[in-house]
């Protein structure tokens, strides 16, 4: 497998855990929830600026084929 498809795959991982650690505040109290809470927030957040890198650049490529299919 790709380098970054195994980070991508590690990455659904952890956030799996964490979610289901964030479901168990009885068990893990307070504090850690909340600390737990950030990291999903932080995972949630990197994924999705990676998505909208992504989509930047797909526009940028449809932007220059649009231009060369009108010259």
């Amino acid at each position: 497998m790709k380098p970054k498809m195994i980070c991508k795959i590690a990455i659904d991982f952890i956030m799996t855990v964490l979610l289901l650690l964030l479901m168990a505040r009885q068990i893990t109290g307070d504090s850690a929830h909340e600390w737990l809470g950030m990291g999903m927030f932080v995972l949630l957040a990197y994924l999705g600026t990676k998505g909208l890198q992504k989509l930047n650049a797909r526009k940028k490529e449809n932007k220059v084929l649009d231009i060369d299919l009108k010259q």
